[in-house]
């Protein structure tokens, strides 16, 4: 799913937003499914996303997904 979220163009053309981040909020979650499995990976991808909450932000932040105990 998330391949065709980017394929069709992720954000911007779905919600015309696009991302704060780099990595891609939905690049990050497939780092994440990837490296603790699908459902691991949601809180992770859940607190991401609930960061998400500057639509009007200049510079993306560099964000990569890093394995954490206490999520």
């Amino acid at each position: 799913m998330i391949d065709y979220y980017q394929k069709q163009g992720g954000g911007m053309n779905l919600f015309n937003t696009d991302c704060n981040f780099e990595p891609t909020c939905s690049a990050y979650a497939k780092q994440a499914i990837q490296a603790k499995g699908l459902f691991s990976a949601m809180p992770y991808i859940f607190n991401r996303l609930k960061r998400c909450n500057e639509p009007d932000k200049i510079e993306r932040e560099h964000d990569p997904f890093v394995e954490v105990d206490n999520v």
